[in-house]
């Protein structure tokens, strides 16, 4: 089990925590560098991981030692198996480049 550091997230090291099915505590913050991990479980559908204040981030902190690795690992091919984000970023510069030619 890893916890996410408060007010600056795992980032890299969280995909590669959650690839192998260890759980992460986070506590996310309204700043972008502390929203990585949250993101991530966003994404997996896993609000348990999430945090909501200090107290509960220490209650999960001794909940999900052991309790989540399954469930990680059977949903986190949404992090490393899903090209929306390409085809997003594809869209976009095909938009740009129809709006520079009109």
């Amino acid at each position: 089990m890893i916890l996410d550091t408060y007010h600056f997230g795992g980032g890299n090291t969280s995909l590669l925590a959650l690839a192998g099915g260890t759980p992460i505590v986070t506590l996310p913050s309204r700043y972008l560098r502390a929203r990585w991990t949250y993101g991530y479980y966003q994404l997996m559908g896993l609000p348990d991981c999430i945090a909501k204040n200090n107290t509960e981030y220490i209650r999960l902190a001794v909940k999900l030692g052991t309790n989540i690795k399954k469930t990680i690992l059977e949903r986190n091919a949404i992090l490393f198996n899903n090209d929306e984000g390409v085809r997003e970023t594809i869209e976009f510069f095909k938009e740009v480049v129809t709006q520079r030619q009109i």
